[in-house]
């Protein structure tokens, strides 16, 4: 017996087009914190993760966060990453501790445009609450 997952050739994968769903239905592009877990949550991002960003830049299909290496900001972070990944679970969440003293990178990626604008609208929105929070693409 052979898996049918097989048939689908290296070429159609490749071919596969941003927002098409291979498995069916694609997860809503929503955030579902209330309006309480929100402050809080912009609250922590304030008192955890700010300290320790040094720049934003939007990729193809995302954006890329640079903190600091530091233990804290590599555990603020990683917390980070589990948070949102259970209230957006149309995203990828990934975290890069670099070899050397090269700074951590939190990758934040969608393969739906929807997603991308969803998530580049409440960064933008949550930058603008903060003093000192670098802007999008600023170095």
């Amino acid at each position: 017996m052979t898996d049918p997952t097989d048939d689908m050739s290296a070429e159609q994968t490749a071919e596969t087009l941003l927002d098409e769903s291979i498995d069916g239905e694609l997860p809503e592009i929503t955030c579902t914190l209330t309006p309480d877990q929100t402050d809080q949550r912009m609250e922590w991002v304030e008192g955890s993760l700010l300290p320790h960003l040094e720049s934003i830049q939007e990729t193809e299909d995302g954006f890329t966060f640079v903190f600091d290496r530091r233990p804290e900001a590599y555990a603020a972070v990683a917390s980070a990453s589990w948070k949102e990944s259970q209230c957006c679970a149309w995203a990828t969440f990934d975290v890069e501790l670099p070899m050397s003293d090269d700074s951590i990178k939190w990758h934040v990626r969608s393969d739906r445009t929807d997603g991308l604008e969803f998530f580049r609208e409440a960064l933008q929105e949550t930058l603008q609450q903060f003093e000192n929070a670098p802007s999008l693409g600023q170095p």
